[in-house]
Order: structure tokens, then C-alpha cells, then sequence
């Protein structure tokens, strides 16, 4: 998973590059940069949790940030910034890592 969350953010900075260079573009440029990154980082401390709850706990910034890159991503579209065609295996993407960290999230806090 750790090996996902890096390439998703490598991703989006590479498709964030093609915003335009205008103010609105580096804007989200900067969040988009901003969030993917976060994403792989927060996992990794995640990952070195030293209890299920601890797990959790991190795992509720991965989710934050997850839904935040698609928050930008989707403004950057409806904005006219990207064609979301462009870029929807990585919308695909930030759509399935939400749902798995979620969905373990659940699992881990019913389990508590």
C-alpha cells in the first residue's frame, strides 16, 4: 500500500503540472502538491502505528487528504482547468485508496 500511495502522489504532481500557470492554476497546484504528498506521508506514519488504534487514528488524515485531492481535482475540471478525461484513472484511483482506508478505518475502530 505504501508502494500505491507514493505513485498516487508522483501522479498527481506530474498531472498537476499541466494546470495552467495562471494564479487559479497555481493555487491548486500548490493544494494539489500539497494533499498527495500528505497522503503518502500520513500513510507511512500510519504504518508505523504501534497499535490498531493508533492505525486509525492516522488513518483519518489519509482519508482527509484523499477527499481533499478530489476536491481540488474536481474544481480544477469544473474550472475548465484539466479535461476530466485527462485524469480520471487518478480520480479512479483517489476514489479507491478512500474507500480501502475507510473502510479499514471502520473495521479497525468496530474492532476497538
Amino acid at each position: 500500500m505504501q508502494r500505491r500511495t507514493k505513485q498516487f502522489a508522483e501522479y498527481c504532481i506530474k498531472k498537476s503540472v499541466t494546470l495552467p500557470k495562471d494564479s487559479l492554476g497555481e493555487y491548486i497546484r500548490r493544494h494539489l502538491i500539497d494533499c498527495s504528498s500528505r497522503i503518502d506521508s500520513s500513510f507511512d506514519t500510519a504504518s508505523r502505528a504501534l497499535s490498531g488504534q493508533g492505525f486509525a487514528f492516522q488513518l483519518k488524515d489519509v482519508i482527509e487528504r484523499t477527499g481533499e485531492c478530489l476536491f481540488w481535482w474536481h474544481l480544477a475540471i469544473d474550472e475548465k482547468l484539466i479535461k476530466e478525461e485527462s485524469i480520471s484513472p487518478l480520480l479512479d484511483e483517489a476514489n479507491e485508496l478512500r474507500d480501502l482506508f475507510s473502510a479499514s478505518r471502520k473495521a479497525l475502530m468496530a474492532s476497538s
